[in-house]
């Protein structure tokens, strides 16, 4: 069983799950900005309050509606998503509230300039039209995000031992079999 948190605990925790940050969050707590690092390792290697900021993580992952499923798929529509659907027919940008849901959620930004050009006879500027670039999610990193998520990748290592290390190896190995009193 373990034991209750304390005052100080709670407001360490509490502070943690703003930003997640465990030095910032021990100083915000009241601890010091010396030892800060190193108390939030500390006190985040504790059981109780491992416990603690598990429960804390829970209600608001349920509160926010934040599943590890909403997620995945979230980052599958940036992964997935088809820069064609965001145009009409005619090449045209769809505007966004007409776009199809998983276009509009894959776009971070547009960027929309008015283009107007000079009339030097009547000394003014007549509108000709606009310029808008689209700015998607990062495509690769949501990819990579998946990737990982469902251990597609794997780190590989690999070892190449030449035939003079396998030699020399050998003979150290002879020499130490013909030592006396080693056999």
């Amino acid at each position: 069983m373990s034991r209750p948190i304390n005052r100080k605990e709670k407001m360490f925790c509490a502070q943690y799950m703003i930003d997640h940050n465990g030095a910032q969050a021990a100083i915000r707590a009241g601890y010091s900005a010396k030892t800060a690092k190193v108390v939030a390792a500390q006190l985040i290697a504790r059981p109780h309050i491992k416990t603690y900021l598990n429960d804390l993580i829970a209600k608001q992952q349920e509160r926010v509606q934040i599943t590890a499923d909403r997620v995945v798929k979230e980052l599958a529509v940036i992964a997935f998503c088809d820069i064609r659907q965001a145009f009409d027919a005619n090449g045209k940008l769809i505007n966004p509230k007409d776009m199809p849901e998983e276009v509009a959620r894959a776009i971070a930004s547009i960027d929309t300039e008015e283009l107007f050009e000079w009339d030097a006879e009547n000394k003014t500027k007549e509108y000709i039209g606009d310029s808008k670039k689209l700015k998607f999610c990062d495509k690769v990193r949501a990819l990579e995000a998946l990737g990982r998520h469902f251990k597609m990748f794997t780190d590989r290592v690999e070892v190449d031992i030449s035939d003079r290390l396998a030699e020399r190896l050998k003979s150290a190995r002879e020499r130490i079999n013909t030592r006396p009193g080693l056999n």
